[in-house]
């Protein structure tokens, strides 16, 4: 997929290499040379950077996207086989030492699961989102070409959500 963005970006069709690039994202969302790629071919369809870190709110706010779904459930189970670990650990030894490191092992299970949710929620939003590719797609206020007239031109590259699909058409919306 990144090799696939790479061959669209030198043929200049920017658009299809986004869609590329996302979704060689959401295969290796640590990889760096992927979000330069993709935040290069957004840039040359004027569109703003994404998963960028500018702030320290960035980080907190990007944190679950760090791992992949099933990498989120192996830290879940190494959380939950080390509270069991310690509880029976507690049995033998009688140490106070243990009773903190509980508290981190609880912290860890519960970060993530936030993210591990956080995560499997935005993939089951991203299959409703979608790129456009066309040229210029035109956007009408109707599901007709007779009976509505063109609200606007959508610039290839844009991200859409998907609400409803109804034959040939669909009722998309934009993030503002």
């Amino acid at each position: 997929l990144y090799n696939m963005g790479n061959c669209y970006c030198q043929l200049g069709d920017n658009a299809k290499a986004i869609v590329c690039y996302e979704r060689a994202l959401a295969l290796a969302p640590r990889d760096s040379d992927i979000i330069e790629n993709l935040n290069l071919a957004r840039r040359k369809l004027m569109l703003p950077a994404k998963y960028q870190m500018e702030s320290p709110a960035d980080f907190f706010r990007n944190f679950y996207r760090m791992l992949r779904v099933d990498e989120w459930g192996v830290v879940i189970a190494f959380s939950v086989m080390l509270l069991l670990l310690l509880e029976g650990l507690k049995l033998v030894i009688h140490k106070k030492f243990l009773n903190s490191i509980m508290v981190a092992g609880l912290i860890l299970f519960g970060i993530s699961m936030i993210c591990f949710v956080f995560k499997f929620y935005d993939m089951s939003l991203s299959s409703q989102t979608a790129v456009v590719t066309a040229p210029n797609a035109a956007m009408y206020s109707l599901p007709s070409d007779q009976s509505g007239h063109v609200e606007r031109y959508v610039k290839p590259g844009s991200e859409i959500k998907i609400e409803e699909t109804r034959l040939d058409w669909s009722r998309i919306r934009f993030d503002n």
